[in-house]
Formats: C-alpha cells, structure tokens, sequence
C-alpha cells in the first residue's frame, strides 16, 4: 500500500510540476535537480532541456518501480479490492505513458485521460468485478 501511494504522489507531482511551481511550491528533490545539472530558475522560465527531461525521466522511472512492488501485492489482496487497485495502477501507469508520448513537456496542457479512456477503464473493470461475482468458488 505504501509502494502505491508512493507511486501515485510521484505520478502526480509529475504531472503538475509546472501547476505547482506557479503556486510557488516545487516537490521534486533538490538532489535531482543537482543531479540532472537544472535549476529551479530554469523550471521557472520553462526551459525544457536535457536536465528536464532527465528529472522527468528520473521521476517516471521512480514511479514505475513503485508500481512494479505494488503489483506483486495484489495477490494479497482480496479479490473484491483488488480490481479497484489494479485499476489504480493501470490508470497512473498511463498517466506516465502519456507523459512520455508527449515528448515530457508538461507545461502546455494537463496529462490526463481522455473521456474514451476513462470509459474503457470503467468498463473492463467492471466487466472483470462482474465476471468474478458471477462464477466465484467461495
């Protein structure tokens, strides 16, 4: 549970760096700006250069693997929860993606799942809560 919520945080203050920063509140570790050679003065120009990306990256990365831990516990879980978890982990592991097919630049408009998608997500879980009440053993 804590892999999760570690996950999900870092997922979100990915995304909204740039939302963030404009209320003056910057939640990526000093370190990693020392780290990837960026500053916080260039997060606030929104100069968008190698040392961005790689603070990006780091932070994806980082989530990912919080998600990875997340997943092996799933079997712990009861069933009943389980979906709602697994949906979780789906929906923010494409919040990622999505930040990566947009090149990481996060300062034009918000990721986020399009209507389509959330429907799709709602639907196949759903599916799979309904299929499992309908042929449980216990």
């Amino acid at each position: 549970a804590i892999q999760l919520g570690y996950a999900m945080q870092i997922t979100n203050i990915t995304r909204d760096i740039f939302e963030d920063m404009e209320i003056g509140r910057i939640y990526i570790p000093k370190e990693d700006f020392l780290r990837n050679g960026y500053t916080k003065n260039e997060l606030q120009n929104y100069i968008k250069n190698d040392g961005y990306k790689n603070i990006i990256k780091l932070q994806i990365s980082r989530a990912r693997a919080f998600f990875l831990e997340s997943k092996k516990l799933l079997p712990l879980i009861p069933i009943k929860s389980r979906f709602c978890i697994a949906a979780l982990i789906e929906i923010y592991s494409k919040l990622l993606d999505l930040i990566e097919k947009n090149n990481y630049d996060l300062s034009a408009d918000k990721i986020k799942l399009s209507k389509t998608e959330k429907t799709i997500f709602i639907l196949k879980y759903y599916f799979t809560y309904s299929y499992y009440q309908l042929f449980r053993s216990d």
